[in-house]
């Protein structure tokens, strides 16, 4: 039977790889290796190989759980216009605890056919067709979706840690390297790590004063820590470098409602949205300002607005709710607690507001 309708499940993807390329001139035998473990069961749908001029051979290989070895991917002698995806004539199911590894070997020698250099000097890993690459890419269908969010959990945290060792090498090779800096401090943000991220975006602004995305992600670090005066001071110099920064306006525009400065708060947020009127967050602040001085009919419209722009929006949907509750539509509210929980199951707010709601009180 044909089910109608989109896609049921979508595949994951997943990486294999090494952001620590570093190969010296002469070296004509430089591996990278990788692995990871399935956490869940799995179909294994394709397999994308990609590096650049100076990879010779690539090979990929699943180890099951009771021991046996399949070899997934043998390339004897890498050629760069190899790169595509290559789906298998069948899906490969792979249980839990399959064990999916791979290694690249590269040649930054003379002996190389395909070297790009006359004089081969040291490669590092990187985007260019100078530099060197080493990703395999596998298309993998879990069985259902709470094991495919398991799955893009694990594989998070796995690319997450991949980046960071990549930033860290590169900031080693090039203290002086914005890019690098701004990785590094990006990926200590991601992890939660505040005072690290704090010092590495301080440091990029020293190598160039004008950076306004640094001084904006001193602002997030600011308000996360509650020092609601500086990230209104973080996100004015950010705005100083861009003016036409929505982002910038939009966050400024909260640490200006956290203070109670409503004045300050209502310019940041149309200021947001005259660059971007389809910013929801921008909407949706509003909306919370004007909930907060009792204006419902407004606040209702600003959290509609941010529906339109984006159904999704989380606490747009629960504030909506609140409001139409407050005004006596109880259908409206129990929609619109039931949408948060769509899109955010764990939301305890909207928990209890729907409970709420079906108990009547």
């Amino acid at each position: 039977m044909v089910r109608a309708g989109g896609p049921q499940q979508q595949p994951i993807l997943a990486r294999l790889g090494s952001t620590l390329i570093d190969i010296a001139p002469g070296d004509a035998d430089y591996a990278i290796e990788d692995e990871f473990t399935l956490p869940v069961g799995a179909a294994l749908l394709a397999v994308y190989p990609h590096a650049h001029f100076l990879a010779r051979t690539m090979a990929a290989d699943v180890v099951f759980p009771d021991g046996k070895r399949l070899a997934v991917l043998r390339i004897d002698d890498w050629d760069f216009n190899w790169q595509d995806e290559y789906r298998l004539a069948a899906p490969l199911d792979l249980p839990a605890g399959s064990r999916i590894s791979m290694r690249f070997v590269y040649d930054n020698s003379t002996a190389n056919p395909r070297h790009p250099a006359v004089l081969p000097g040291r490669v590092v890993f990187g985007p260019n067709s100078s530099d060197e690459m080493g990703d395999l890419w596998l298309s993998l269908l879990p069985r259902d979706a709470a094991e495919g969010a398991r799955l893009a959990q694990v594989l998070g945290q796995k690319d997450l840690a991949a980046r960071h060792a990549g930033f860290e090498a590169e900031v080693r090779r090039d203290p002086a390297s914005r890019q690098a800096r701004m990785g590094l401090a990006s990926s200590f943000l991601g992890q939660g790590d505040l005072e690290r991220a704090r010092v590495e975006f301080a440091r990029v602004t020293e190598l160039e004063p004008g950076f306004s995305d640094a001084h904006f992600n001193l602002g997030v670090i600011a308000y996360l820590r509650k020092d609601l005066a500086a990230a209104v001071a973080c996100y004015d110099r950010a705005l100083a470098a861009q003016p036409e920064f929505p982002d910038a306006w939009n966050n400024r525009g909260a640490a200006m409602l956290a203070l109670r400065d409503l004045v300050g708060a209502i310019e940041s947020f149309d200021r947001a949205l005259e660059l971007d009127p389809e910013y929801a967050d921008a909407h949706a602040n509003l909306g919370i300002l004007r909930a907060r001085a009792g204006d419902l009919p407004q606040a209702k419209l600003c959290f509609e607005r941010a529906l339109d722009a984006d159904p999704e929006h989380v606490e747009a949907n629960f504030n909506l709710g609140n409001v139409c509750l407050s005004q006596g539509d109880k259908a409206r509210a129990q929609v619109q607690y039931q949408r948060t929980l769509e899109f955010a199951p764990a939301h305890a707010g909207a928990k209890a507001m729907l409970e709420r709601v079906k108990s009547g009180k």
